[in-house]
Order: C-alpha cells, then sequence, then structure tokens
C-alpha cells in the first residue's frame, strides 16, 4: 500500500502566519510552488495557495500589484492534513471532499513533516505499471448536449 511519507515532500518551504502574503507570492513564484503551510509556533494554522494570493492581487502597469495583507488575513481557519502512514487513497479523498489541493504532513506530534499535492497524485499515476490489459474501473458515458442538459 502507497503511504503518504513515500510520496510527500520532506523539505517544505512555509510562512509565518505573520508574514505579507507579498513574501509569499515572491516565495511561491522563486521555488516555482503553490502552496505553502502556515505556521504560528510549531504547529500549522493554515495552507496559503497561489489562488488566495490571485485574489488578492491585480495588474498595475503590466505588474501584479499584491495587497498590503497578512497571510493570517487570506487563510481559511480549517486545516486539513495528514498523517505520514495516511494512504494515497486517503490523501486522494480528503483532498477530493473538501476541494483542496495540498495536505500538510503531520507527525503524531503535530509537527510538520512534509506536504503532499495533487501533483504528486498525478506523479504516482504517471509511474504506475499499467499494463495493456488494466481495466479502467469506471465506464465513460456519452456526452450530452446542452440542449439535453437544460
Amino acid at each position: 500500500m502507497q503511504i503518504a511519507k513515500n510520496e510527500m515532500t520532506r523539505r517544505v518551504t512555509y510562512v509565518l502566519e505573520t508574514d505579507s502574503i507579498e513574501t509569499a507570492y515572491r516565495q511561491m513564484s522563486a521555488l516555482g510552488i503553490r502552496h505553502l503551510p502556515v505556521m504560528r509556533k510549531d504547529k500549522v494554522v493554515g495552507m496559503l495557495s497561489d489562488r488566495d494570493i490571485l485574489q488578492n492581487s491585480y495588474f498595475k502597469n503590466g505588474q501584479r500589484v499584491v495587497e498590503t495583507m497578512k497571510v493570517s488575513q487570506v487563510i481559511r481557519d480549517v486545516v486539513h492534513a495528514c498523517s505520514p502512514n495516511c494512504s494515497i487513497s486517503t490523501v486522494a479523498e480528503t483532498m477530493l471532499t473538501h476541494g483542496v489541493h495540498a495536505l500538510p504532513v503531520v507527525s503524531d506530534e503535530g509537527k510538520l513533516v512534509g506536504i503532499i499535492t495533487s501533483s504528486d497524485l498525478l506523479a504516482i499515476l504517471r509511474d504506475a505499471d499499467f499494463s495493456s490489459d488494466y481495466a479502467i474501473p469506471f465506464e465513460f458515458e456519452t456526452p450530452k448536449s446542452l440542449s439535453d442538459i437544460a
């Protein structure tokens, strides 16, 4: 069984809830990442996504301008996380259920030990050894026209 600790990113960049979203945006851009765990002391208190920042920015003279806000002002209060021994199917189910694309991986003591993202899940699928006789576990439906839906 595949588990989170075998698929997660271990070297995690994070931000503090007191950091500015502009600082977070610069970190994300420099590292080519879309999600940052938000920390208070040694605890994960949120996740910041590039979408959170984009919703609080605008373009001026061809440059993206990020609003002057603290990370704590844009993150959600609820943190969805997983343990290192969480199965990949549970990780995927959690992401789908809550509409998130990244989960911090936290130890039993609550320490941040990694992050697993939807990109990590796609890499698992990409690298899977599906034989040519592998049966897809669902069927495709014929697309409906817009007039059939209304």
